[in-house]
């Protein structure tokens, strides 16, 4: 099946900047659609973050929307979550500047720039536990238990484990076959 090739169906006049009015504005999550060519998917447990978010924090972030139809082209999984909620409008900001080329491109993108970004182990460790000191809902940042224990044992050990100085170390080097111990004389 060819999938559905968009395009803008009214001309939009760009500001004097070429970009968006930075504007929120409420749409009902009717009006409101996913761009049928969006490639990225959310799986259950992604949506069921996002609605545990929404539930958490309320709407903090808009969805970006362009042309007449109200193509999401940035906050698809948020506005799918906002419909299972029962939300009945989003905020959004609209970004009818763009060409349709734009928006596609813009489209990926906003997806894509978060495949580029990492996380900062140490600083998340020390937010986390931050969060856990103030008695915070460890669940509400969306990481998992698996997740956050690796981070939590991260730090230096309380205690070392037991180490012999005795331990066989044998090398060899692999060019020329000369072996010999990390073992110290004394």
């Amino acid at each position: 099946m060819a999938k559905k090739k968009v395009k803008a169906t009214r001309p939009v006049k760009a500001t004097s900047r070429g970009t968006a009015s930075q504007k929120i504005i409420r749409l009902t999550t009717s009006t409101v659609q996913s761009h049928p060519q969006n490639p990225r998917k959310h799986d259950e447990n992604n949506l069921q973050m996002i609605m545990k978010s929404y539930s958490e924090f309320g709407e903090l972030g808009p969805l970006v929307v362009w042309g007449r139809n109200n193509y999401v082209i940035a906050g698809n999984g948020r506005l799918e979550a906002a419909k299972r909620l029962g939300m009945k409008e989003v905020n959004v900001i609209r970004a009818d500047h763009l060409t349709d080329e734009q928006a596609l491109a813009f489209l990926v993108m906003d997806n894509k720039t978060t495949d580029s970004s990492r996380w900062d182990d140490e600083q998340l460790a020390e937010l986390i536990g931050d969060l856990q000191e103030r008695g915070a809902d460890l669940s509400s940042t969306g990481l998992s238990q698996l997740e956050i224990e690796p981070l939590m044992r991260a730090g230096a050990p309380d205690e070392f484990s037991e180490f012999d100085e005795n331990v066989n170390t044998q090398h060899k080097c692999p060019k020329c076959g000369y072996e010999w111990s990390g073992k110290v004389q004394a």
